[in-house]
Order: C-alpha cells, then sequence, then structure tokens
C-alpha cells in the first residue's frame, strides 16, 4: 500500500462492508447495508451516506424508511463537512454523534513486548463482555462471529488483559476491535497487541480506526499510523 488516502481508505471501508453484510443497495445518497441475521448488531445495518451536501433531514428519512424494522436507527456519514454540518441537528434530536479517523501505515510492525497469543474468536467474549458493559449480550456477541469470520477475523489475546482482531483485506489488514481491561492500561499491552496482530498479517499497509475525539488516536500515531479520512457515526439506540 501507498501512502495512505482518503480514496484509499473509503475504499477499504467499503470492501469490508461488503463483505460482512448480507447485503448493500444503492439508495440516492449512497448504500443501505443490512443483514438481517443479526438485526440488532449497528455496524452491519446500517445506512451509509456517501455523497456530499446531504441535508440532515434526509438523513434522517432514510434512516427511518431502511431501517424500518430495526430497533436502533444509523448513519455512516463519509463527507466529513456533510457530518460536521449535521452533527448539531442529531444531537439535538438524541442521537449519539461520533467523528471517527480512519488511519493507516506502511512498513515494518513494531516490536512485541508482551506474550501474545492467537486464540478462537469466542475467547475474547469476556473481554468482549467488560468493553460492552452493561449493554453486554451473551447471545448478541455469539451472533457477531460469523459476521467476523466472513472477513477473514483473527483473535489475539495478552493472557486475560487484552485482546485485539485482525481482518485480511486487499493489500492490507485491519486493526479491528482493540481493548486493553482497565487493570492492564498503561503497561504497552495495547501496543504489543497491535503489533502482533500486524505481523501476523504479513501485510506492508495496515488500517485502523479510531474516535477521533478520544484518546486512542495518539497511541496508534506513535504506532505509526497517520490520519487518512475522517468521517461521521449517528446512532440512535433503541429505547
Amino acid at each position: 500500500m501507498k501512502t495512505p488516502t482518503t480514496t484509499d481508505a473509503i475504499a477499504f471501508r467499503r470492501s469490508q462492508d461488503a463483505l460482512q453484510c448480507d447485503s448493500v443497495e444503492p439508495w440516492q445518497h449512497g448504500s443501505v447495508l443490512r443483514t438481517p441475521s443479526v438485526p440488532n448488531y449497528w455496524d452491519v445495518n446500517v445506512v451509509r451516506v456517501e455523497a456530499s451536501g446531504v441535508s440532515a433531514e434526509t438523513m434522517l428519512a432514510a434512516a427511518d424508511r431502511y431501517l424500518a424494522d430495526c430497533a436502533h436507527r444509523k448513519l455512516d456519514i463519509e463527507d466529513e463537512a456533510t457530518g460536521e454540518a449535521a452533527r448539531p441537528f442529531f444531537d439535538a434530536a438524541g442521537w449519539a454523534t461520533e467523528r471517527h479517523t480512519m488511519m493507516g501505515r506502511i512498513g515494518p510492525p513494531p516490536a512485541v513486548r508482551h506474550d501474545v497469543r492467537e486464540v478462537p474468536l469466542s475467547a475474547t467474549r469476556a473481554l468482549r463482555t467488560e468493553w460492552y458493559g452493561e449493554h453486554a449480550d451473551a447471545a448478541f456477541m455469539a451472533a457477531q462471529e460469523p459476521v467476523f469470520a466472513r472477513r477473514g477475523m483473527r483473535a489475539f489475546m495478552v493472557g486475560d488483559a487484552g485482546y485485539v482482531m485482525l481482518a485480511a483485506g486487499p493489500g492490507a489488514v485491519e486493526i479491528d476491535a482493540l481493548f486493553v481491561s482497565e487493570a492492564a492500561r498503561g503497561s504497552g499491552v495495547g501496543a504489543s497487541l497491535v503489533a502482533a496482530a500486524l505481523i501476523a498479517g504479513g501485510e506492508d499497509g495496515a488500517w485502523i480506526v479510531a474516535d477521533d475525539e478520544g484518546l486512542a488516536r495518539p497511541l496508534y500515531e506513535r504506532l505509526g499510523f497517520v490520519t487518512a479520512w475522517r468521517y461521521y457515526d449517528f446512532v440512535l439506540a433503541p429505547k
């Protein structure tokens, strides 16, 4: 992979969505991603807004129309300026709004300083339960795993201190769902997990997504990732 660009990042993200979702169908301003086998898995039941300049009202109408049989509503807005303009509308309507950054890196992985081992996807459930907190649901986590498998997802753990998942893609890999238990934070476990997954992936290029307004992005920057694309997610959770 060459120096990561916004175009590269969007293309990779769309390729991964196509793998993990049951269907990707067009609508006027983008695509509708659906996976009826896991209707409460928001990331695979979402309206993707690919055009720029789409109004908040148009996005809301699309979410209500195309996700009518879901308990949630979710919008992925690819154009940063379009998401930024619509954010106040959705904040006022009670939606959770987040700006994400998709970061890329090229070159040899950093050093691994912990005992990282590859494990079955199901071995991560206890840590995923900790991550989800009060929203944890054992049946939902089990139902996620066949969706993960569509992307060739692999899991790696450092004891019970943390885990990371790795998805293969065209010419690159993606670090996905990095989580370190609160008791182990600050010990370098996250960096070792990322490094070990990159080594296992065997590709020169890699992607990772971070909350652009959160704490993880500086860690990824220290590991050689650079921002290629910023986008928005808007979610209305079930009541």
